[in-house]
């Protein structure tokens, strides 16, 4: 028996990551259910890894190939629609946020708005290039933090323009048997 290790791409979206409608401010910590860490960003949201497998934040990309690699795209919004302004924050963590490892940070004002998979738009993240090659395995979460620019915003989760695009690789076991009948 053969133990071969298998790489796939995914893309995480709204409904994988935002779970419910979260207060945050720009001055102190995050208020309601959202998890407050690192300089005052709020935890928006998570992902948990499925077992037995291990992932990491973007694709593998071609080093000179400027529209290789993966997207990081967020849009959020209020309950009238308008957009929240800010910086998101990506980090890796294990299951009991003892060890957390910061992968992205970026504003939400340097994301191409009008076509989110536009890749010669957007900044992409290639593994191991401007995207750390971290894998977080089993049972770790990635979790999606945010710092508003303004105080008092209350992220609208059911707003059906929120926008969230987060491309991972998975990499999973795939046994090979050799049966011969």
């Amino acid at each position: 028996m053969t133990i071969k290790i298998i790489e796939r791409t995914k893309t995480l979206s709204n409904f994988d990551l935002l779970h419910e409608n979260i207060t945050c401010t720009a001055s102190k910590m995050g208020q309601g259910s959202g998890m407050a860490n690192h300089e005052g960003f709020t935890q928006i949201g998570y992902y948990i890894v499925p077992s037995q497998l291990k992932i990491a934040i973007g694709l593998r990309g071609d080093m000179f190939n400027p529209n290789s690699g993966g997207i990081f795209h967020c849009e959020l919004h209020d309950a009238s629609n308008n957009d929240i302004e800010g910086e998101y924050l990506v980090v890796l963590s294990n299951a009991n946020y003892f060890k957390q490892a910061k992968i992205i940070k970026r504003h939400s004002t340097m994301m191409y708005k009008t076509e989110p998979t536009q890749r010669d738009k957007q900044a992409l993240l290639k593994l191991g290039v401007n995207s750390p090659l971290i894998w977080a395995r089993e049972d770790s979460m990635i979790l999606l933090f945010f710092k508003p620019f303004t105080d008092g915003v209350t992220i609208d989760f059911d707003n059906v323009s929120n926008k969230l695009i987060l491309d991972i690789t998975v990499q999973y076991p795939y046994e090979a048997t050799q049966e011969f009948i």
